[in-house]
C-alpha cells in the first residue's frame, strides 16, 4: 500500500499556479559557464594555498567581487579572469586600473558591512587558461594592489 501523502494546502497550489501563469514554466539550470568553472578552480587552488574562502561572487549595486579570501589577517580579495589559451592576450590584462579601482570601492564596501575596517587588504588576479583540450591551467599574480583601510 502506498504511503499517505498530506495533502497540498490550498493556498500553495494557488501560489504555485499563479507562479507558473505569472513568471512562467521553471526553466532547467543552465549549462556550467567557462567562467563560473575558472572560479570553482580558483577557489580549490587558493584553498590549498591555505587561503580560507569567505564569499564567492558578493554583488553590490556597483559590481561583484568574484572571490573573499582571508590568509592569516590579511583580506585577499580575488578576480577570477579566464581565456583560452590561442588568445594572443593574458587574461589577468583586463584587471587594468579602473577594474582596481572598482575592485576597491567594492572591497571598502564589503568591509563596512562586515565592520571589518581597518584590516589590511590587497587584491590578486587568478587567471585560468583553458587549453584547447579543456584543460586548465592557472596563474595567480599575488598583491597586484595592496592598501590597508
Amino acid at each position: 500500500m502506498p504511503a499517505h501523502q498530506p495533502h497540498e494546502h490550498w493556498l500553495v497550489r494557488a501560489w504555485r499556479a499563479f507562479d507558473g501563469w505569472f513568471f512562467g514554466p521553471t526553466r532547467p539550470e543552465r549549462p556550467r559557464t567557462r567562467g563560473q568553472e575558472a572560479e570553482d578552480l580558483a577557489a580549490r587552488y587558493l584553498q590549498a594555498k591555505s587561503y580560507e574562502v569567505l564569499e564567492r561572487n558578493w554583488k553590490w549595486h556597483r559590481g561583484e567581487l568574484d572571490l573573499i579570501c582571508r590568509l592569516g589577517e590579511r583580506l585577499v580579495i580575488v578576480e577570477v579572469k579566464s581565456a583560452r589559451a590561442d588568445e594572443t592576450y593574458h587574461a589577468a590584462d583586463r584587471a587594468g586600473p579602473a577594474k582596481r579601482r572598482q575592485v576597491r570601492k567594492l572591497a571598502e564596501e564589503f568591509m563596512k558591512q562586515r565592520r571589518w575596517l581597518g584590516r589590511p587588504v590587497q587584491m590578486d588576479v587568478v587567471e585560468v587558461t583553458f587549453a584547447e583540450d579543456g584543460t586548465p591551467s592557472i596563474r595567480h599574480l599575488e598583491a597586484v594592489s595592496d592598501w590597508r583601510r
